[in-house]
């Protein structure tokens, strides 16, 4: 199994009925919680399933194809919206400055 493996993926377990939380996670490897999200993100990059479905039971890893499906579709479904956030914070970033280049060429 290839994949990034530090101490806190002997602690999760399989299927989301034994999601463990973060808060448990923390008391169980002595890290604060933004140093095991970031852990969690390298596995995850890495390649090893590692899924948190933003419901409060924690994080676990995917033990059916069905887990796998809804994980997917909330990452996906959050992904659009940072996208079309990001577009429109370019967007009004060229207002602006399209907006600031009028004015000078007034001046």
């Amino acid at each position: 199994m290839k994949g990034y493996y530090p101490e806190v993926y002997q602690y999760l377990h399989k299927g989301h009925a034994n999601a463990v939380p973060l808060k448990v996670l923390i008391s169980l490897t002595g890290k604060t919680g933004s140093h095991l999200r970031m852990e969690i993100e390298k596995m995850v990059e890495s390649g090893v399933a590692v899924v948190n479905m933003e419901d409060g039971k924690g994080y676990f890893l995917p033990e059916t194809p069905e887990e796998i499906e809804v994980a997917h579709r909330k990452k996906y479904s959050r992904a659009k919206k940072l996208m079309k956030s990001c577009y429109h914070l370019k967007k009004a970033q060229n207002e602006l400055l399209y907006a600031n280049e009028g004015l000078l060429k007034e001046n």
